[in-house]
């Protein structure tokens, strides 16, 4: 600006007016100056601010993540008491279900033999020789499909008393259940015995009728 104005006073050869019309404009040129570096310093400024402000941010993070994680530390182990006697009663009273429906299923099966020696459908032979005898079908009989163990059941004589003139014998019989689980990676107990006493009255020809006939 200050070039321009020389050169148009001295194509106009007014040199006394340039000098006044520079000390007119003066001030106008320091205020422009003025403003000029001021708005520069202040952007910078503005940016060393935000700089440090982010160089301490950065700083701040870490800790700020330890102190959360050492919170719920600390809240995880707080919690842990509170939850281990829930859990605790949980699973006894899982054992505890699972353990009714095992004695409630047997004796429905006891039950269902009882019927099956009243019906004569269990051969004498089977009681004598102490055979095992399956019982998934008397689960299937029964309609039960959500029973998880599987096995076998056989009588025992304890002792026995017969009148041969009236053919009729009294036995003391023990059946015994043998139940082991279906799926032996699961939480049931390994194998369970199921012993019921079994009193049998049972009646035979007389040894005299059999020679006459």
């Amino acid at each position: 600006m200050l070039l321009r104005l020389l050169s148009k006073f001295a194509l106009n050869g007014k040199m006394s007016d340039f000098f006044a019309d520079f000390l007119k404009n003066f001030e106008n040129i320091c205020e422009y100056m003025f403003e000029k570096f001021s708005i520069k310093d202040a952007k910078k400024h503005h940016f060393n601010n935000r700089m440090d402000f982010r160089k301490k941010s950065i700083h701040k993070r870490p800790v700020l993540l330890l102190e959360v994680l050492i919170a719920m530390a600390l809240v995880a182990l707080c919690m842990i008491p509170l939850i281990v006697p829930h859990f605790t009663l949980f699973q006894a009273h899982q054992k505890f279900s699972t353990t009714m429906q095992v004695n409630r299923t047997v004796n429905q099966l006891y039950v269902e033999v009882l019927d099956r020696l009243h019906k004569n459908e269990i051969p004498w032979s089977s009681i004598q020789e102490r055979q095992s005898l399956p019982i998934d079908p008397l689960l299937e009989k029964l309609t039960i499909t959500s029973f998880p163990y599987t096995g076998n059941y056989q009588f025992e004589e304890v002792k026995h008393k017969s009148n041969k003139s009236t053919g009729w014998s009294v036995y003391q019989l023990k059946v015994i259940f043998h139940l082991s689980p279906r799926n032996p990676g699961k939480n049931e107990e390994a194998i369970q015995d199921f012993v019921y006493a079994l009193p049998l009255l049972r009646h035979q020809a007389p040894i005299e009728e059999v020679e006459d006939e």
